[in-house]
């Protein structure tokens, strides 16, 4: 009685087969609520110019219509994939797996939908100023000489060339710092003369 192996049992085997959470880390991805659940897969295709998806037991992917892939966890189009042993058809649909718990794995995205890479300016050369040469000069190309240190008090915003004047402002010595120095001193004067008695 006592020496049945409790874990021999396969009441529960999708416990084992649980998928991961983490996904291809794309701003689509939906992770899951439910660790059993499996994950819906997404994938963007060129011929139909749509994302096809994947659910369960699913054995091919299915066109879900949208062009977008914001609009993909809402698709409601339901795809029949045989039925359960009391009858009823088994239905696949984005939205309702995403209800369930499962996630949104997207494995290919469209053009529209990939984050931009290029950090290197627009066509006309942000990052270079624009084809009046703003980074360079004024709107004609021209150098504009000035103090490029913003922590300056003459500091040029339009200043395109750094020429050397730039002016700080002298504070001195900070008097609370004076003060401060001296009740140090006094105090540890005071505690000095306390432990010599």
């Amino acid at each position: 009685m006592f020496g049945h192996n409790v874990f021999s049992y396969d009441t529960i085997p999708n416990i084992y087969k649980a998928e991961s959470v983490v996904f291809n880390a794309t701003e689509f991805d939906i992770a899951k609520r439910h660790s059993v659940l499996g994950t819906v897969k997404a994938k963007w295709v060129e011929a139909t110019q749509t994302y096809h998806y994947k659910a369960g037991n699913m054995s091919d992917y299915a066109d879900s219509g949208k062009s977008s892939a914001a609009e993909v966890k809402n698709s409601t189009v339901e795809i029949n994939d045989g039925v359960h042993a009391n009858g009823d058809p088994i239905t696949h649909s984005v939205k309702s797996k995403i209800d369930a718990g499962q996630g949104l794995e997207f494995e290919s995205l469209s053009p529209a939908d990939q984050p931009s890479t290029d950090d290197s300016g627009d066509s006309n050369g942000d990052s270079n100023g624009d084809s009046n040469g703003d980074s360079n000069g004024d709107s004609n190309g021209t150098p504009v000489e000035g103090c490029m240190d913003d922590t300056a008090t003459n500091y040029d915003d339009s200043a395109t060339v750094d020429d050397g004047s730039c002016e700080y402002e002298d504070d001195g010595i900070d008097s609370n710092l004076i003060t401060y120095g001296i009740i140090g001193i006094v105090g540890i004067i005071a505690i000095s003369v306390l432990k010599s008695k």
